[in-house]
């Protein structure tokens, strides 16, 4: 696996989209992230689809990969699609909930750039990743301590504290640069790499300790955690000697202990079990029950990829339903294989952990096919699989993570099995083979048809890409366009720029949901309520749309309509007790026996609910009653 050569432009481009994903971003709106990142994934992967397409007319052969791991995520993608298609609002479960966009769009793009890897691994384009990937950290990395001086060099929209970079919240970006960690080591000591790549590559260690310091985020540390152990690991088998024999078999054994504490202590169970008792992670474990219970449910289809949001409240426990308020949704069931296990059942989770198991064994088998100190750079990019691939078991993937993943993973494939490329002739090329001395040397001569139709091709791949890739993107611009002209004291451009997100974006139930709540904001009852009645009629479950529009119909003193509001969000969210008070306030006067049948559920599992002394002055009941 010796460099022989630079990396060409094709493996700059394939290597670096992971960095370049990472790093963009716009730094205001709605979603200043993932719809960005999504976008230019989409652009950049059809720009090197259509150049291999262009590329396959000129030399009139084409290659792809034949690995078992290109068979693997064939395969994923494939159990994935079929639930897209099987889900409630297809359209939805395609491009992803807003905010996160982890529909099969996303999963298919950095799919298919993980293929692209697969086919062109080599030490030139890993020597492209590796660099592009450094280069990213430390830009980051001094973006991250400016922001840990409290200097906010763009304006992030956004409320959660700690560090951002352009990597969403401090989870995703301590994940990042916590995966990074052990690339950043390896390649550092790596003699072979010019001085200036062993600079930045120190310079890297510092910034992905000084992200995962800055996000203060568990999962953060957890790939951090990760991504050493394993290039630690490597380290200590090439040094052999006792150094090997003892230290292997203590950095597993640490390993070991590591996770069953970490595992145990998510429980509130063990010595970590104050980790458990935060409140990210008890949230964590009511998604998980959650995520559990739809995947049992419906074990063979799961409720649709990435339709995770659309079920929750159905699934959710009595005791989830408390620790939040009625309108906010839940999205995602932050743990990837629980995500898989809802999104699509049992044959989606499976599939998902053969593709896990088939990249492990091609990190292995990548290992054990290299030598020397090319085994220490097959282990940087093990190490940054690895990091992202374990802390997503209490998260979940965005762009910059599984893109990160998929590439990592398809250059350990390419290097594991070299050989698997499958070549392929045009039909009607002129293939001449000329025998040279000891060789047998082959040229094709493309069809007349095979270049404009190639480039025909690629256009139509480019086109596709900027129609469906921008897709979420654009309908955010105009989110964002709303969102300011409600600061702005605007409802006619309110109505305007969410009606246009809506345009492009018709199947989701948010556009017009959070224009509703924009105009009852700015006092606008009556369009408030026409706006909920547009989100109903593309989701009749939302709960949130039908308790805004009840409130807004109340203050226009339209009770009846809704009292049909409150009863329908309690037929859809079974739980919430402060939505059974709010209701039985309402009612109290208009539908005494539905006030006391709520006013008992409540006494029965929150006897000392805030609330019961006033819902029981308004029924004119004392508390032995």
């Amino acid at each position: 696996m010796t460099a022989t050569s630079r990396p060409s432009r094709w493996e700059w481009l394939v290597g670096g989209t992971p960095a370049l994903v990472a790093v963009a971003s716009r730094f205001a709106g709605r979603d200043p992230f993932e719809a960005t990142k999504l976008a230019l994934l989409s652009l950049l992967l059809t720009a090197l689809v259509g150049i291999a397409v262009v590329s396959t007319g000129r030399r009139g052969t084409g290659r792809w990969p034949v690995s078992p791991w290109s068979a693997a995520l064939g395969l994923f993608l494939a159990v994935a699609g079929i639930a897209t298609l099987l889900a409630d609002n297809t359209a939805a479960s395609f491009f992803g909930v807003p905010s996160r966009q982890i529909g099969w769009l996303l999963y298919g793009t950095a799919g298919g750039l993980g293929m692209l890897a697969a086919v062109a691994s080599g030490r030139t384009l890993v020597d492209a990743f590796r660099r592009s990937m450094l280069a990213a950290l430390v830009l980051l990395g001094v973006y991250a301590l400016l922001q840990v001086l409290g200097a906010e060099p763009f304006p992030v929209s956004s409320s959660v504290s700690g560090v951002f970079v352009t990597l969403s919240n401090p989870n995703f970006a301590g994940a990042w640069g916590g995966s990074l960690l052990g690339l950043a080591a390896l390649t550092a000591i790596d003699s072979r790499a010019a001085g200036w790549e062993r600079g930045v590559a120190a310079a890297g260690i510092v910034a992905a300790i000084l992200i995962v310091g800055g996000a203060g985020s568990v999962v953060g540390v957890v790939a951090a955690g990760v991504s050493t152990m394993v290039a630690l690991g490597a380290w200590v088998a090439a040094r052999g000697g006792t150094l090997r024999r003892v230290g292997l078999p203590a950095l597993g054994v640490t390993a070991v202990i590591a996770a069953v504490l970490g595992a145990l202590g998510t429980f509130e169970l063990g010595p970590l079990a104050r980790l458990g008792s935060t409140t990210g992670v008890v949230l964590r474990r009511f998604y998980w029950d959650a995520a559990l219970v739809m995947g049992v449910d419906q074990p063979l289809t799961g409720v649709g990829f990435d339709r995770f949001v659309r079920f929750y409240r159905l699934y959710r426990s009595p005791a989830a339903a408390d620790r939040v308020d009625v309108t906010i949704e839940t999205d995602a069931a932050h743990s990837v294989p629980m995500q898989m296990l809802s999104g699509g059942g049992f044959p989606l989770l499976l599939a998902w952990l053969l593709l896990v198991g088939v990249s492990l064994w091609a990190a292995v088998r990548a290992y054990r096919r290299a030598e020397g100190l090319d085994r220490l750079v097959v282990a940087g990019l093990a190490s940054v699989w690895a990091g992202v691939t374990v802390q997503s078991l209490a998260s979940f993937d965005v762009a910059a993570l599984l893109t990160l993943s998929m590439v990592s993973a398809g250059m350990l494939a390419g290097m594991a099995w070299p050989d698997a490329v499958a070549s392929f002739v045009l039909p009607g090329s002129d293939v001449t083979t000329v025998q040279r001395r000891k060789r047998t040397a082959t040229s094709v001569r493309p069809p007349a048809w095979a270049v404009p139709a190639a480039w025909t091709a690629a256009g139509v791949l480019v086109v596709a890409g900027l129609g469906i890739g921008t897709k979420p993107l654009r309908a955010e611009l105009r989110a964002s366009d709303g969102l300011a002209a409600v600061a702005a004291q605007q409802p006619q451009l309110v109505q305007a720029s969410w009606s246009a997100a809506s345009e492009v974006a018709p199947w989701e139930v948010d556009y017009p949901y959070r224009e509703g709540l924009g105009m009852l904001q700015l006092g606008e009852l009556d369009e408030g309520v026409a706006a909920f009645g547009r989100a109903l009629s593309i989701q009749p479950d939302h709960v949130g749309s039908l308790v805004s529009r009840a409130r807004a119909l109340e203050a226009l003193q339209r009770r009846d309509e809704a009292e049909q509001d409150y009863v329908a969000a309690l037929a859809h969210e079974p739980h919430h007790l402060d939505l059974k008070v709010e209701v039985a306030l309402f009612v109290a006067d208009s539908n005494r026996p539905l006030a006391e049948e709520l006013l008992a559920e409540v006494s029965a599992r929150d006897p000392d609910h805030e609330q019961l002394g006033i819902l029981r002055e308004r029924l004119a009941l004392t508390p032995g009653d």
